[in-house]
């Protein structure tokens, strides 16, 4: 069941994707790299201020997921008790998303004067939508709380995928300015609100008394409030660096800077995904089952997001060419590479946090976070002026670094135990980053890429715990036919 989950949850997450490398260059052409650098703004607060929904959507699946066996009824009223909430919660975040959007579109951002009254007539429209997001958000955590994760990764996958999908086609037939294109992503949504609320009422509440309990909303938010903590200062974490870009270098800039990231970005789906489903699973087992069944998590993403990584080290320039032709910016590699290092570290962190926050740890989490916001800021400050946007890059990986290395140790894995099983990871990146600029052709950068990928696996493979190792050969054993067995 948890390895269908995972697979359905991934799915959901690869198809954006899939929907975004698709439409960007003509929604590029359609729109111009300074539009869309200001549409990637846009859609950049409203994702990320409206995932800091108090904490509601993971505080929603854990007690869902601890009360469905033993109770229904209460595990229905907590779900009503969630979403009722958040649409007070997601209020006041979309409040403050409008704010922060109208005082740096209209004191800050580098932007002619046509274009700034663009972004200002879309201030509510990402206010809306970012309630939108918080209430999705919960939903969705409800959902996965009962481990119903078809209906809530189809709410999510069209959430998400509608956002450039509806965009392309409101430019290219509709309006292309930006009144028109945050309407089409408030639109997509509300679509994805739509699934996961039938979903919800016909599974749920259809036929059934389920009334809202206060007692169950202080519940959640006293459990959500430092994962709350973390998710509000996440999204600051994240936007400030295309904030400073956008303030100092320009609309242009963010672009430059937006679509190596924004791809780079959407690999973080795939581990993200895994963790959507294996926390309801972690909020009910005791700490030491969970933490063990973390380790081997984070060992598992690092093996698998590696060969990843250090193959599209070699493939991202040539890639990046045949996608966007003369419109990419050539700073755009040098970023992305940067980029996807910092990625793999990223995937570590992040499922770590996620087994520190199902233990009731959500606290380390939230005020390590908090306490980066000022010197990440001071270091992006100095990076843009002196190294551009490859400065700017070069302090999101060390910054999440840093973060990896103390979540690390936070988990009591055993840094020694865990840094052991990530030596092949960081013998592959020093030497793909080493030999990529000497690589010249596409046929040797692919066979180079392949080969430094596949050595990374073997060498990952042989470094993870033996039982680990055990657990993956008899996984793949137990779904091979009968006659392979032997």
């Amino acid at each position: 069941m948890l390895a269908r989950n995972s697979l359905i949850s991934m799915t959901a997450s690869v198809v954006p994707v899939v929907v975004t490398v698709v439409t960007l260059p003509f929604l590029l052409n359609a729109i111009g790299l300074e539009r869309y650098g200001a549409l990637a703004l846009c859609w950049l607060i409203l994702i990320y201020v409206g995932q800091a929904d108090w904490g509601l959507g993971k505080a929603t699946t854990h007690w869902v997921a601890r009360t469905s066996a033993e109770d229904p009824d209460a595990a229905r009223a907590t779900m009503l008790s969630g979403i009722v909430t958040a649409l007070a919660v997601g209020s006041v975040m979309a409040l403050l998303a409008g704010g922060v959007s109208w005082l740096f579109f209209a004191k800050f951002f580098d932007v002619d004067a046509a274009l700034r009254a663009e972004l200002l007539g879309s201030v509510w429209l990402i206010a809306a939508a970012t309630l939108a997001t918080s209430i999705l958000q919960v939903m969705y955590g409800a959902l996965a709380g009962r481990e119903r994760f078809v209906s809530a990764s189809l709410a999510m996958m069209l959430s998400n995928a509608s956002l450039p999908l509806l965009a392309l086609g409101t430019a290219m037939l509709v309006d292309p300015r930006l009144e028109a294109l945050m309407l089409a992503s408030l639109a997509g949504r509300l679509l994805g609100v739509a699934v996961a609320g039938s979903d919800i009422w016909f599974s749920q509440f259809r036929g059934r008394r389920t009334q809202f309990q206060i007692a169950d909303s202080r519940k959640l938010l006293k459990f959500g409030f430092w994962i709350m903590s973390a998710s509000f200062t996440a999204p600051v974490l994240i936007t400030i660096d295309r904030m400073i870009i956008g303030s100092n270098l320009g609309a242009a800039a963010v672009a430059a800077y937006t679509i190596p990231y924004q791809i780079v970005s959407r690999l973080q789906l795939v581990p993200q995904s895994l963790m959507n489903v294996l926390f309801p699973r972690l909020s009910v087992a005791s700490q030491e089952s969970a933490r063990l069944t973390s380790f081997h998590y984070a060992v598992t993403i690092s093996a698998m997001f590696l060969p990843i990584i250090v193959g599209l080290i070699f493939l991202l320039e040539p890639l990046l060419q045949l996608w966007l032709g003369n419109k990419l910016d050539e700073r755009s590699t040098s970023v992305g590479i940067v980029l996807l290092c910092a990625f793999l570290f990223t995937a570590i962190a992040q499922s770590i946090a996620v087994f520190l926050q199902s233990q009731n740890d959500g606290k380390f989490v939230a005020a390590f976070q908090l306490g980066e916001i000022l010197p990440y800021f001071a270091l992006l400050g100095y990076a843009v002026a002196e190294g551009g946007l490859l400065g700017v890059a070069l302090v999101f990986l060390a910054r999440r670094v840093v973060e990896t290395v103390c979540f690390v140790a936070r988990s009591k894995y055993g840094n020694g135990r865990f840094w052991m099983t990530q030596i092949p990871a960081g013998l592959a990146l020093a030497i793909a980053l080493l030999l990529e600029p000497h690589v010249d052709t596409l046929v040797l950068r692919i066979a180079v890429g392949s080969a430094i990928a596949l050595a990374a696996l073997c060498g990952a493979i042989f470094a993870a715990p033996v039982q680990l190792r055990s657990m993956l050969f008899e996984q793949m054993r137990s779904r091979m036919p009968a006659s392979l067995r032997r």
